[in-house]
């Protein structure tokens, strides 16, 4: 089993009950990563849904406390199961303290009236054509970034105090495990935010809530392990301490395989 499979494996206790382990690898400053708690969390939600064919379309966890790294409690509960969707909620605990809650949409696939795509891949070198990036440089930044291979493509570097806040590149799980809809809910919060371009200085972000939309069947594209995706990072508005963050992820053919948006904090560290 890859390290990453390993460390987002769920253990069903009971319907709708299960329990996670949250190895100290997936710190940021302040305890487990809200990317790699989503892909958790979305294991347990599509093994209530127990149906292959509904794959995960939108997910929405809002992270209520700052968890540590004792085993995680997840609840799952199904709201509703009609012909081709169904409603999933979830709340994750350690102990009695309640860390996040969420709802998820599964379902089948359609039959749209019309198809386009408004948002191309930017054009960029192949990643093996780019030198690897250590966002804090090498052996620097929070721990769970060696779970993850980074080639930049776009973007001024951290704290630099660019223009503009916008980042990205190439990514991939660094034992090299393929991209399906669990690594890509991972990899929507693994880049360093993009408004750390535009700051001097680094300081926490913890995410208030993440939500992302699965744009295809990533499972069914069954891509390489070695694959890479490219993603785009991006905020636009700064204020009264909060930011958001979009992101959108592509396959390396430019298939769009999601995209997420995020609510932050960006206080300064307290002393």
């Amino acid at each position: 089993m890859n390290t990453f499979d390993k460390d987002t494996a769920v253990s069903k206790q009971a319907e709708g009950l299960y329990t996670a382990s949250l190895p100290e690898s997936w710190n940021v400053i302040l305890g487990p990563n809200g990317g790699y708690l989503m892909a958790i969390v979305l294991r347990a939600m599509r093994d209530t849904v127990a149906d292959d064919s509904r794959v995960p379309r939108s997910l929405t966890i809002h992270y209520l406390s700052v968890p540590g790294n004792e085993s995680l409690e997840i609840r799952t509960t199904v709201e509703r199961a009609g012909r081709s969707m169904t409603t999933v909620s979830v709340r994750f605990l350690q102990g009695e303290r309640l860390i996040g809650i969420g709802t998820g949409a599964f379902a089948k696939p359609r039959e749209g009236i019309v198809e386009f795509n408004d948002m191309p891949m930017p054009e960029t070198p192949a990643a093996e054509a780019l030198e690897p990036y250590h966002p804090f440089g090498q052996g620097h930044g929070p721990i769970f970034l060696k779970h993850y291979e980074f080639r930049r493509t776009m973007g001024d570097e951290a704290f630099s105090g660019g223009e503009r806040a916008l980042t990205g590149g190439w990514i991939r799980l660094s034992d090299h495990r393929r991209p399906d809809a669990l690594s890509v809910a991972a990899i929507t919060d693994c880049w360093p935010p993009a408004f750390f371009v535009r700051s001097k200085m680094p300081v926490p972000a913890p995410t208030i809530d993440l939500t992302v939309h699965f744009r295809t069947d990533i499972d069914a594209l069954q891509l390489p392990d070695d694959a890479w995706v490219h993603a785009r990072f991006e905020t636009r508005y700064a204020h009264e301490g909060y930011i958001e963050e979009d992101a959108v992820i592509w396959a390396e053919d430019g298939t769009v395989l999601a995209h997420s948006r995020q609510l932050g904090l960006c206080e300064p560290l307290k002393r």
